[in-house]
């Protein structure tokens, strides 16, 4: 590798100018202070489901129309958790095609993740359940 280092940036023109509106621009406005605080909650109180101690749930120890009940109560609610992901993923992307302000992004993809998460809560231990019991 050459010692000569050769300055390029004084010697080069600037790049083209970003068209606006772009779906990407360059910074984002904030005007909406809630939401911010909104967005900074969802980070502290953030949790995950794969990080729950699941080894510690004992299916045997529940009888099987316990564990069918279990199972079916988690279930309804999986089935409606995992069809919130798509629709606040969807309201994310529209946020961004609209520009809308930064607090409003981040909101709709703390929802999303949370939604997300609720899925994934509701399904493990039905999974659990549904499982063939040991007898």
């Amino acid at each position: 590798m050459s010692a000569h280092k050769e300055r390029f940036a004084d010697k080069m023109e600037l790049p083209p100018a970003t068209p606006q509106p772009n779906i990407y621009p360059l910074s984002w406005h904030s005007k909406t202070k809630k939401l911010q605080e909104v967005w900074e909650a969802s980070l502290r109180e953030a949790w995950e489901p794969e990080k729950l101690p699941w080894d510690t749930l004992d299916v045997d120890s529940y009888s099987w129309e316990e564990r069918e009940s279990i199972a079916y109560w988690w279930t309804l609610l999986s089935v409606f958790d995992a069809s919130a992901p798509p629709v606040f993923a969807e309201a994310l992307i529209k946020t961004y095609e609209v520009h809308e302000e930064d607090p409003v992004r981040k909101c709709f993809f703390s929802v999303t993740r949370d939604e997300q998460n609720h899925e994934i809560m509701c399904g493990r231990p039905s999974r659990a359940c549904w499982a063939t019991p040991t007898r």
